[in-house]
């Protein structure tokens, strides 16, 4: 997984290899805390928080820390979330999209002020996804689907991290793949 500098919540700069020196990081990259589906989503990952240590969550959204602070409190987790100023770390790895003009007026249309959320003017969205990446930056597990209402089980994910604690090291893939692989072995 390349490497990234970004703030946190509070805007203390954060980067991957930091994180990983101390454990594991699963990263959640979402569109933002007007997202139903994301809110669901960092629920859920801050419901799991205790069950996927030593492995730390990272939340990481486009969104300014004002937003990154929100989505967090109603989140309950303890995990921090990162902003990808201009999601420029999300478009670098081919994980962001630039909503067309008919889309960008139906999101506006609904109340919802993308820009502003990420403190610019351009209409660019993550794709959500979540990387469990080891402590050797190697990508372990993955989950990448650009329909943003199917996200990656978080059973599945503490699977997987259960999996590569015990040592089973897969080549990347879903967590349906890396489970269907060691049920065969």
């Amino acid at each position: 997984m390349p490497n990234f500098t970004m703030p946190n919540q509070d805007g203390r700069l954060t980067s991957l290899d930091e994180l990983l020196v101390a454990a594991p990081v699963v990263l959640a990259f979402h569109r933002g805390h007007w997202c139903p589906y994301c809110r669901l989503n960092m629920v859920g990952l801050a419901e799991i928080e205790d069950q996927v240590r030593p492995a730390q969550i990272i939340g990481i959204s486009a969104e300014v820390q004002h937003y990154s602070r929100q989505i967090r409190a109603e989140a309950g987790g303890d995990f921090p979330i990162l902003t990808d100023v201009g999601a420029g770390y999300a478009l670098s790895i081919g994980l962001a999209i630039f909503v067309d003009e008919d889309m960008s007026r139906m999101i506006e249309g609904a109340g919802w002020d993308v820009p502003l959320y990420q403190g610019g003017t351009s209409w660019v969205l993550p794709i959500p996804a979540v990387f469990v990446v080891g402590q050797d930056g190697i990508i372990v597990t993955r989950h990448v689907d650009p329909d943003y209402r199917r996200r990656m089980d978080l059973d599945q994910l503490v699977r997987s991290l259960d999996q590569f604690r015990d040592g089973v090291r897969s080549p990347i893939g879903s967590a349906e793949e890396i489970e269907e692989r060691a049920s065969l072995a």
